[in-house]
């Protein structure tokens, strides 16, 4: 009878962690190359947005509606900011934005044109780090912050 409150306390409390506390994603493809490659498992803090919103730059684990897969990708405008592309670069608020993580890499915004895009309320646009490769928010629009599912630091 012990045992079998044990693992049933066990159980529970293994889902309750893996749902709200802390999860696993698999990196698929080479959209987040250099800094992260495929294959690589990395972990998911899930509780880190309860206490704050994404920051511009944050690497997170998002699921779009009707998908099952995580992907990863890194959070480039803000909700209410205003985006636009042009020469290979991304430009927020009018400022072109500061991105080390690219390592000399060109954004590849061609798909959007050089039109100013604002983003919504509760809404974060997001790309890989590989742009060239990456199917992001250039391809699927800005995603509600309910589909991000938490924060994976490095």
């Amino acid at each position: 009878m012990i045992l079998a409150a044990m693992l049933l306390y066990s159980v529970i409390g293994y889902l309750l962690i893996s749902r709200f506390v802390i999860g696993t994603v698999v990196v698929q493809g080479p959209s987040m190359a250099p800094a992260l490659v495929d294959g690589q498992r990395l972990l998911v803090h899930r509780w880190f947005y309860l206490v704050r919103t994404p920051q511009r730059g944050d690497i997170v684990a998002l699921r779009l509606p009707g998908e099952h897969e995580q992907l990863v990708k890194r959070v480039i405008a803000l909700p209410q900011e205003t985006i636009r592309f042009s020469g290979g670069r991304v430009y927020v608020n009018g400022d072109a934005l500061d991105e080390p993580y690219l390592r000399g890499a060109a954004t590849c915004g061609d798909a959007l044109g050089s039109n100013t895009y604002r983003i919504a309320d509760d809404c974060y646009f997001v790309q890989g780090d590989n742009r060239a490769v990456s199917l992001d928010s250039r391809a699927f629009g800005a995603v509600p912050r309910a589909s991000i599912v938490g924060m994976i630091k490095q």
